[in-house]
């Protein structure tokens, strides 16, 4: 009982550090002037936070029942021609569809839609976790943050944390 008491309390003060430093960094969400800026700010501090090496939004469509890619600062970038259908089996929309959080390194027999292979071939990185971004009921879409593989074993110890890194995004996103 006392490893499960210790790892307990060791898990307490990394959330703890994280969601500190998630709150100073939402004030530099706030001070980014236009959306392509506010997603480098996104980018920028989701490395410095996590470790993340690279972030992909994708924005909740109703009409088209679809998540769309968007990048405001990189109008070419590829995630921008991307429409993926939420009835589609993907690391995207399975996380908006469940709004929950999802990767493609934890219990997965399955092999990767071919959606996620791209986004992995785009990122560089093998390890994609997607976040849903939605706050008070309300659905913005989700964003997809690419890892290198030891996430695997400091994912347990981010999640809650990322998922509080996810609302302040939606906040910002929502201000916009």
């Amino acid at each position: 009982e006392s490893t499960t008491l210790h790892s307990d309390l060791e898990q307490l003060r990394v959330e703890r550090v994280a969601l500190k430093n998630i709150l100073s960094a939402a004030s530099m969400l706030d001070q980014a002037a236009d959306l392509g800026t506010l997603q480098e700010t996104i980018g920028r501090l989701a490395y410095l936070l996590f470790g993340c090496r690279h972030v992909m939004l994708f924005r909740h469509q109703p009409e088209h029942e679809a998540l769309q890619g968007e990048n405001s600062l990189r109008p070419t970038a590829f995630e921008n021609l991307l429409r993926l259908p939420l009835k589609q089996p993907s690391l995207p929309t399975d996380c908006f569809r469940r709004q929950q959080p999802t990767d493609n390194f934890r219990n997965e027999a399955t092999q990767p839609a071919v959606v996620d292979l791209e986004l992995m071939q785009l990122s560089g990185c093998q390890s994609l976790v997607a976040l849903p971004l939605t706050l008070e009921q309300r659905r913005w879409g989700c964003m997809v943050l690419a890892f290198e593989p030891d996430i695997q074993n400091r994912f347990n110890m981010l999640q809650r944390a990322l998922l509080f890194y996810a609302q302040q995004v939606q906040q910002a996103l929502e201000r916009r």
